[in-house]
């Protein structure tokens, strides 16, 4: 005990001292031996934390109220990543310091509702059970929970004799009783958005199952497994999934979009060659083994043409007609010559052609190349460009083939263009083509006058300037929401890519939740071959 005792002594010291020397100004002091933080983001909440004691269990948090002069006991978890913080903030660092290993390294795979994770595993013995052996249900119960305000008794109730239906919702039994309970709950704690996609997923048995066998895994990453729906299951890719998660956002998207491009290829080959689709992924245990199959598979198609196989058949008309360089493939013959040329799988996609769903064109240029155009709800896009092998296109290629596609009065400058004719106005000025395209309620502004409005009407929140978006350094967008209207600021990197630097409300606030649109856009729109898509740092 005297050891315990001087160790805490010492923690307190060392904390007294952090917080004197790097307190960032007033949001933090000592009141006693808890550390008050006066937080303004992710939330405006004034907080008494008690570091962790080994004579307790969990963390002690408080809130101030203001009316009542006093602190009181949290009803809800605020929402802190604090284990997340403390890895840079040696202030926190303290404050969590003698935690167990073993419950620091569980609460801190989530990002929100950390200390009431940390919390029930070490008070219920039964919710680290669960943690253990289902980690994603365990954080579902707990966040439908704490959002429920139940008590604690409560929750040792649902953690033990029902336990048993909780887990046997992953395995599809009993799932009604138990959904029909997750959907009375209302998400009001940490990232609302997030705990609503887990209640839609969670209103299908089969995509909770589906969900279940990632382990361990963030919302983030498993949204993205659910948008994007890759054509092969990927769960027992376990070397390529330890890499996925810990890419960023993005990088992580695009990994997912090539393994459902590769996935389709290889289903195209497979019915080409007459391969049964139960046999298609069998034995694939990672991406380089889904690539291995789809670089045989289109060897094997190309050689069975090469080896006199009929490829007679001419193709509806082209989209789009060609030019010097561009040039439409309009039979099934000239396909194939493409493939075996370009060593790719593009002769599986004479069916797709035959269906209007794609046209394939080659490009003469300076890099030989395979372009695919895809049709959605009758309207005709840029879908892959290829050269030799599946190589990528140089960005000289794709700008030739944006240029060319242009011409088409469904492409994303045609759009410009008209859209530019619809708002024009006497003696205004346009600023360049704005970085991406959006649509309500997130609308760029394109003309110098629409920007002195904007900053008028913002008073003067706005921090780029008319010089900088004439230089393409920066650009502005507006969030039409009628109960939080604001405006997000981009700015354009050395490496090219565009991130946001500023999102402002009318009095200048920036609060939690503003930016949930913008993660939505994100997940929803990636073209490869569009316009530069952002990436919030």
């Amino acid at each position: 005990m005297a050891i315990l005792r001087e160790a805490l002594l010492t923690r307190e010291k060392r904390l007294k001292t952090l917080v004197a020397e790097c307190g960032q100004g007033e949001s933090m002091y000592m009141e006693g031996p808890a550390l008050v933080w006066d937080l303004q983001h992710p939330i405006q909440e004034k907080l008494l934390i008690v570091p962790y004691m080994l004579s307790f269990p969990g963390i002690i948090m408080k809130r101030w109220h203001a009316d009542e002069r006093k602190w009181k006991a949290l009803e809800q978890d605020a929402g802190l990543p604090l284990l997340t913080w403390a890895q840079t903030c040696p202030i926190l660092a303290e404050v969590v310091r003698f935690l167990p290993e073993d419950v620091t390294s569980v609460a801190s795979s989530v990002r929100y509702l950390q200390v009431s994770v940390l919390n029930h595993c070490m008070t219920n013995p039964a919710f680290k059970q669960l943690c253990e052996s289902d980690f994603n249900l365990a954080w579902l119960f707990l966040g439908c929970a704490d959002q429920a305000q139940l008590r604690t008794s409560d929750i040792e109730h649902w953690l033990t004799r029902p336990r048993v239906d909780l887990l046997e919702l992953v395995t599809g039994h009993r799932e009604k009783w138990v959904l029909k309970w997750l959907r009375k709950v209302r998400a009001s704690v940490g990232d609302v958005h997030e705990w609503k996609r887990l209640q839609r997923w969670a209103s299908e048995p089969q995509q909770v199952a589906y969900l279940a066998g990632f382990g361990v895994s963030s919302v983030g990453f498993l949204q993205s497994v659910i948008l994007i729906e890759p054509s092969v299951d990927i769960r027992n890719w376990h070397l390529d999934l330890e890499e996925l998660k810990a890419m960023p956002a993005k990088a992580r998207n695009r990994w997912l979009y090539d393994v459902k491009k590769l996935g389709e290829d290889v289903q195209r080959l497979g019915k080409a060659l007459g391969v049964h689709p139960a046999m298609h992924f069998k034995g694939v245990c990672s991406y380089k083994g889904l690539q291995r199959r789809h670089d045989k598979w289109a060897k094997r198609l190309n050689d069975s043409f090469h080896l006199g196989q009929s490829v007679s058949g001419a193709f509806p008309r082209p989209p789009l007609e060609g030019n010097d360089v561009i040039q439409p493939i309009r039979t099934f013959y000239h396909l194939c010559c493409e493939g075996q040329e370009m060593q790719h799988c593009v002769s599986s996609y004479s069916e797709k052609v035959m269906r209007g769903e794609s046209y394939i064109y080659r490009y003469l240029g300076a890099q030989r190349a395979t372009i695919e155009l895809i049709c959605q709800y009758s309207v005709w896009s840029i879908g892959q460009i290829k050269g030799h092998n599946n190589d990528g296109a140089t960005e000289q290629t794709i700008q030739a083939v944006k240029h060319w596609f242009d011409q088409y009065e469904y492409s994303t400058q045609s759009f410009i263009d008209r859209r530019r004719s619809l708002v024009s106005r006497p003696n205004d000025v346009f600023f360049p083509v704005p970085p991406f395209v959006t649509t309500s309620p997130l609308s760029a502004l394109e003309t110098e006058q629409m920007f002195a409005n904007e900053q008028r009407y913002m008073n003067g929140h706005i921090q780029s300037t008319v010089a900088q978006i004439h230089a393409g350094e920066r650009y502005v967008y507006r969030i039409d929401d009628p109960d939080a209207e604001r405006v997000v600021e981009f700015e354009k990197s050395a490496e090219g890519r565009w991130q946001m630097i500023n999102m402002v409300r009318r009095d200048g606030s920036y609060r939690k939740g503003d930016d949930d649109l913008l993660d939505w856009w994100l997940a929803m729109n990636e073209p490869p071959y569009d316009w530069s898509v952002f990436e919030k740092e």
